[in-house]
């Protein structure tokens, strides 16, 4: 077993949280340098030096807010080997699989070329129900999907946290049938590595 990333390092609203608390800091010192700023040419300096950090913060907070979404597993297998033996466990878990979308071949009928690129899509439906009766606005993100694909000649199997889902749509009340949904992911993804 070959566990590439199992778990974000940092979650994302850590990243956000010091970043909302450094705009903060940033606009309450912008706005009293806005007053004194016509009087002296040092302080119109340091406001656009400030306007710069602060440019540069949003940008640093949107790399990480887009990077740590993706939780990551090396597999040993081929491609094909590990999208069938998640299925395999799909099925065996009485989950509903729905397909696989397979993208290098509909590159390749499109004389495009792509690394083996595979989309699981799959729902367990007690979860799915759940989180639906939660907030049915989080039907947009069911069902569920699990992407292989290598890269470098490593393969990897990789999902985005649903726990994302709870800034995403705004849940409230909703974190339980999350962290559920979350175990499932991760428990799905170690076993298909582990059983390679």
């Amino acid at each position: 077993m070959s566990l590439f990333k199992a778990q974000n390092i940092l979650p994302n609203y850590f990243f956000q949280s010091i970043i909302q608390c450094l705009f903060g800091i940033i606009k309450k010192v912008f706005i009293c340098l806005f007053y004194i700023s016509t009087t002296s040419p040092l302080i119109y300096a340091l406001m656009k030096a400030i306007k710069s950090l602060a440019l540069a913060m949003l940008i640093f907070a949107a790399f990480f807010a887009n990077g740590q979404n993706l939780t990551i597993y090396r597999s040993t297998l081929s491609v094909q080997e590990t999208e069938n033996k998640f299925v395999q466990l799909l099925k065996e878990a009485d989950l509903v699989y729905f397909e696989t979308v397979i993208h290098d071949e509909i590159a390749s009928k499109r004389d495009l070329k792509i690394p083996p690129t595979r989309v699981v899509i799959f729902e367990d439906p007690e979860l799915v129900t759940r989180l639906i009766k939660c907030n049915q606005t989080t039907a947009l993100e069911m069902p569920l999907k699990m992407l292989i694909w290598e890269e470098n000649e490593d393969v990897y199997v990789g999902f985005v946290d649903p726990k994302l889902m709870s800034k995403r749509f705004l849940l409230q009340d909703c974190d339980d049938v999350l962290d559920d949904l979350a175990r499932l992911m991760v428990k799905l993804a170690s076993n298909v590595i582990r059983s390679s």
